[in-house]
């Protein structure tokens, strides 16, 4: 699967990094022999389409999984440099952005994403989600600067997102699967590209009153950010869905 230009970039910085050593090697799908972030020892491993993930294989004494790009975060902080929009192209910042987050044309494939520069006149670009239309038939958008600075939050709104819910325009939705309801977009990206069906409410305080779920509603999953805002927020939808499972995801 397509995980974009990025990739390459990840691996080209692994193999100049001291995580490469002599018993590095690229082996089938994979990059073995890594030096371990943790424990020092060059017995990790990561993908090689997409070395996310830095992988520890002494399990019994370290096991640790690292992610590459708190390793590297200049890849990041650069993505609108390194993978300028074009005229053919004005959303490859964005793109290389999700594929960051490890996703792939198996949760992209039909989604509505754009790519804004210049967010709240931060300097800093990110990726904006179509969310759907208000009262007066404007567009609302929801999404994520990619590198905020600091004082910024990372969380970006074109109109108010109050009543709406995001579900993916690529996908159609089955009533008979569980429905998992996060806070955010990329978070609900994450469960598809990992096969399960997923709708993103965009804030924890959001009013699920206000909310129309429909058949989805009879098998939801709540799972909001583990702190005090996602426990609130789990309770209120509790009280709406009572039916529903809640969960707190690790961060």
């Amino acid at each position: 699967m397509d995980k974009g230009d990025l990739a390459q970039k990840l691996v080209e910085r692994i193999k100049t990094s001291d995580l490469w050593g002599e018993r590095s090697k690229e082996s089938g799908k994979s990059l073995t022999g890594l030096r371990c972030p943790e424990c020092g020892k060059p017995e990790a491993w990561a993908y090689r389409d997409f070395p996310a993930t830095i992988m520890c294989n002494r399990k019994n004494q370290c096991g640790a999984w690292t992610k590459a790009f708190e390793l590297f975060p200049e890849l990041l902080l650069n993505v609108e440099r390194d993978f300028a929009p074009t005229r053919d192209d004005p959303n490859r910042p964005a793109r290389e952005y999700l594929h960051s987050r490890a996703l792939t044309a198996k949760s992209l494939a039909g989604l509505r994403f754009e790519y804004r520069k210049n967010i709240r006149k931060s300097g800093a670009g990110g990726v904006l989600f179509h969310v759907g239309k208000n009262e007066a038939g404007e567009d609302v958008w929801n999404g994520r600067i990619f590198s905020p600075p600091p004082g910024v939050g990372k969380s970006h709104n074109q109109g108010s997102t109050a009543g709406l819910v995001w579900k993916h325009p690529g996908i159609t939705y089955d009533a008979a699967r569980s429905t998992y309801a996060v806070e955010g977009v990329i978070d609900a990206l994450s469960l598809i590209e990992m096969g399960l069906q997923a709708v993103a409410v965009l804030s924890s305080g959001q009013d699920p009153g206000r909310i129309d779920l429909g058949e989805l509603g009879k098998r939801l999953v709540i799972a909001f950010d583990p702190d005090s805002a996602g426990a609130s927020g789990i309770r209120k939808w509790k009280e709406k869905y009572p039916s529903a499972v809640a969960i707190v995801p690790v961060n």
